[in-house]
């Protein structure tokens, strides 16, 4: 039986049988229904191929600005980068720069390199390469591509780019020395110019420190990734971006105070800035200080648009009870809550579906602890 990445199936979807059959597909359909409807004229295998391919692709709508017309199987898709995080690792290397990218699967990534440098797309799949090759064509882009495995098969170039598969045996795994390849088999391979790694953003922060620059990309209000640098495309300090905001702060790690009182207003960092170690830092620049030990609330005055951070005017505190909750929001003619927890001791969830969810303004609710009293801290959100 034809596999997803297999010569057959690659074969068929790239041909020009293939792609009449996936444009000819419904917008809509029954996936069991459509499967029946296309082995009438196809044979079982390439229906399912047409089938999977639409999983791909619809995986991808709102993450690629091709993802109607690449030629994608659905594992790839489901595991490939969002356009604007792979664009964003692109962007570190030079113009016209030779890079290797190393196990590029159908080229998700290996469009965003090719842009504007010359580029060498190595996998060990040949039915992944021949999908490649078909997504370069289609954005009006080429690349040198090769069958083989990093690090055995890696080319010699002066820069190298690699997403490792963090599902070699089908589970996820967040160390990256259970990927394939492992991070000791790609720094090994380093050159002098750079290698540019994505890593899972769960990846043990303290056996990474010292390698390189480490780079935490949000997306939306996302963590998405967590970024690798290292040789001459390094720079000093951690750094915290957001792919689709052109947004980068860069810092090293401290920690962050405590403020003496609650303040005027309420900040949620995001998730990329936590995950970074670098909210103390930011705090730090802008006066600002945690609500208490340990947990990602920041308080103080209003410090202005903070791309990293979102804004809330403080309006009142209470405990955390959701009848005290709806009151309030009754009162004040809130529609409904949008709820937000950090170091909260009891069940957010829970206490979230019991409040009003009505048409109207919309109310920050905050589960947090101020010393031992477990609080709701309600406000309205500043800014954009």
């Amino acid at each position: 039986m034809t596999t997803p990445g297999s010569l057959e199936v690659a074969r068929f979807l790239v041909s020009p049988a293939g792609r009449a059959a996936a444009a000819a597909l419904p917008a809509d359909f029954d996936p069991r229904r459509l499967l029946l409807e296309l082995r009438k004229n196809l044979e079982p295998w390439q229906a399912a191929a047409l089938l999977d391919q639409e999983r791909g692709r619809r995986s991808l709508r709102g993450r690629h600005h091709l993802a109607e017309s690449l030629v994608v199987d659905a594992l790839a898709a489901a595991q490939a980068s969002a356009e604007a995080c792979a664009l964003r690792r692109a962007a570190r290397f030079p113009n016209d720069a030779l890079v290797a990218d190393l196990g590029c699967s159908v080229g998700i990534d290996s469009l965003a390199l090719a842009a504007g440098r010359r580029l060498v797309a190595l996998d060990r799949e040949p039915g992944r390469l021949i999908l490649a090759r078909a997504n370069l064509e289609l954005a009006g882009q080429s690349a040198l591509l090769v069958c083989g495995a990093a690090p055995a098969a890696a080319p010699r170039c002066p820069f190298l780019h690699a997403d490792p598969d963090r599902r070699p045996e089908g589970r996820r795994r967040h160390h990256p020395e259970e990927a394939s390849p492992r991070l000791s088999e790609l720094l090994a391979l380093a050159p002098a110019g750079g290698l540019v790694v994505k890593l899972s953003p769960l990846a043990p922060l303290e056996e990474l420190e010292g390698l390189g620059e480490l780079d935490f990309v949000g997306l939306g209000a996302e963590l998405k990734e967590l970024v690798l640098v290292t040789g001459d495309l390094a720079r000093p300090g951690r750094c915290v971006s957001l792919a689709d905001r052109d947004v980068e702060y860069r810092a090293e790690p401290r920690p962050a105070r405590v403020a003496a009182e609650l303040g005027d207003v309420l900040y949620e960092a995001h998730p990329a800035l936590v995950r970074s170690g670098l909210l103390g830092a930011l705090a730090a620049e802008l006066g600002l200080g945690l609500v208490a030990e340990g947990i990602a609330f920041l308080t103080g005055p209003a410090v202005g648009d903070q791309a990293l951070l979102m804004a809330n005017e403080v309006l009142a505190v209470l405990p955390a009870d959701p009848r005290r909750i709806g009151r309030f929001m009754r009162e004040r003619d809130f529609g409904r809550a949008e709820v937000r927890a950090r170091g909260f001791p009891g069940d957010a969830e829970a206490l979230a579906a019991r409040l009003p969810r009505e048409k109207g303004p919309v109310l920050r609710v905050c589960l947090t602890r101020l010393g031992e009293a477990r609080v709701a801290i309600l406000g309205r959100r500043l800014g954009s």
